[in-house]
């Protein structure tokens, strides 16, 4: 019995801008699948591409090469009102003048369909049940708050019923607490919907949260497509290191000397095989480092016993604490427990983790 196909796949997908020396690739060679009832989350950069991928999959841009197809089915030909997918902008595009019920029943009124009153206002009162916005239906748009008009903006979608969510950075522009409330009840709002998925945003913390598989897109290419632990911990660049974790990840310059790699101050930290004179990074996640009091019987620099470092400054985090380090000629960032005792100028003794320490190719991270 053939495997169904899924919601999404896209294939070699490339969509250029201008032509001749000033064309910009906005997409290279972007290959993605998206299972039925799965939450992908595209994170990247701006400029990374994110906005294009979702007009392209939408129909409102067409691409220069690659294939598209929506359940099995090439999208190439359809236009956009044909795809049946569900594009949410992070601007929330309500009518201001239109009631919150009127602008929910806006997409069931559109020219070509024939949905009897009753359906329509059946589909709006239960999206607003499920956005907690029964109590709004009758307010004029214009009244509203930003996290109840991007309810109102995600509800437009979901009375259409489609077989694909797109959202564009859809809490960009709510403040810090309402999008942590709300990327809680959108997760909550998608697995009650079952309907797949396609949410692209900058913010880490969306990401990590709110996803199934994250997509990490820089420069229009897919870099790593993954659970969010798998790319967290087994990021397969520098460059995907750096857009997950915070503290964001330390990344230190090496280059192989003697047979063994040596950190900016000369220190030895592995003996991993590679030709004389690479140059590497190492990644070292914040909350690999731990710190001890310094001993005087322990070696400094030492990858089988404790490197010592010098404590620069203290951030206050909340639930933890942020010490910056000098070490190994580099400035460092490690966590800590918010009841550790730990004073600027201060020597202590750093574990490592060396289990999760990663070497990439200096080429890995760009700018």
């Amino acid at each position: 019995m053939n495997a169904p196909a899924p919601a999404l796949r896209i294939t070699g997908l490339t969509k250029r801008f201008g032509g001749g020396a000033a064309a910009v690739t906005a997409l290279a060679d972007v290959s993605l699948e998206l299972a039925a009832g799965e939450l992908l989350v595209v994170l990247g950069a701006t400029g990374a591409g994110k906005t294009t991928l979702l007009r392209v999959i939408a129909g409102l841009e067409t691409p220069d090469a690659g294939r598209i197809e929506l359940g099995g089915r090439d999208a190439a030909a359809l236009a956009p009102a044909d795809r049946d997918v569900a594009l949410v902008f992070q601007n929330f595009s309500l009518y201001p003048h239109l009631s919150v019920r009127e602008n929910l029943a806006f997409p069931l009124r559109a020219p070509g369909r024939t949905l009897p009153a009753a359906e329509i206002a059946a589909r709006v009162d239960e999206a607003a049940a499920m956005l907690r916005i029964t109590r709004l239906l009758d307010r004029p748009a214009k009244n509203l708050s930003g996290g109840e008009m991007q309810r109102v903006a995600i509800g437009r979608a979901i009375v259409r019923r489609p077989r694909l969510f797109l959202l564009d950075e859809p809490l960009t522009n709510l403040d810090a607490k309402l999008r942590e409330s709300l990327r809680v009840e959108l997760k909550r709002l998608f697995r009650q919907l079952g309907v797949p998925v396609v949410y692209v945003t900058h913010d880490q913390a969306e990401a990590l949260s709110l996803a199934d598989r994250i997509a990490v897109l820089a420069e229009g290419r897919v870099l790593q497509v993954g659970p969010p632990r798998e790319v967290y911990l087994e990021p397969c660049s520098a460059l995907v290191a750096r857009q997950l974790g915070q503290p964001p990840i330390n990344l230190i310059a090496l280059e192989r000397r003697g047979g063994q790699w040596r950190t900016p101050d000369g220190s030895t930290i592995t003996a991993a095989a590679a030709p004389e004179g690479t140059r590497a990074l190492l990644g070292l996640r914040p909350e690999q480092l731990q710190l001890t009091a310094a001993s005087p019987g322990i070696a400094p620099n030492a990858a089988s016993g404790a490197p010592l470092a010098t404590v620069e400054w203290i951030e206050e985090a909340g639930p933890f604490r942020i010490v910056a380090l000098r070490m190994w000629g580099a400035s460092l960032r490690c966590t800590v427990a918010p009841t550790t005792r730990v004073t600027g100028g201060e020597q202590v003794a750093v574990t490592v983790d060396w289990a999760r320490a990663r070497i990439w190719p200096e080429t890995d991270l760009r700018d």
